[in-house]
């Protein structure tokens, strides 16, 4: 069980935003078919314990993220002002950017090559 619990955390740790939002659209249409087939004697206990499910999940989950956004303001570089509308995220002419993502120059996304920075090593690929 421990190895299946550490190849879930290596799959998180690899895995992005787009990969979670396919992960709970996924686990929402399960649920709706699921309960589609329900008896309907039994809907209205389901959608009960739906309810309380996602309540109790919301809660903990805004929670966590309010306390990271708190986090990130605080965070913030002394002597910005943290907006409301960037999360605390310093704008990028202020942190020496070039217009290009949000706090990233585009030194920082292309190389000296004008290529994409993607994080892939060519040497890896070469014969030895």
């Amino acid at each position: 069980m421990e190895g299946f619990l550490d190849f879930c955390n290596r799959y998180i740790r690899e895995s992005d935003w787009k990969d979670y939002s396919l992960t709970k659209i996924c686990l929402f249409s399960m649920g709706l078919i699921a309960g589609a087939k329900l008896p309907f004697r039994h809907k209205k206990a389901a959608v009960r314990i739906a309810a309380f499910s996602f309540g109790a999940t919301y809660v903990f989950l805004v929670g966590k993220l309010l306390l990271f956004a708190l986090h990130e303001v605080r965070a913030q570089v002394p002597g910005e002002e943290a907006g409301v509308g960037n999360m605390g995220v310093p704008d990028n002419a202020a942190a020496g950017g070039a217009g290009v993502g949000i706090g990233n120059s585009a030194a920082d996304i292309y190389g000296s090559d004008g290529a994409p920075d993607d994080g892939i090593d060519s040497s890896d690929f070469t014969a030895d």
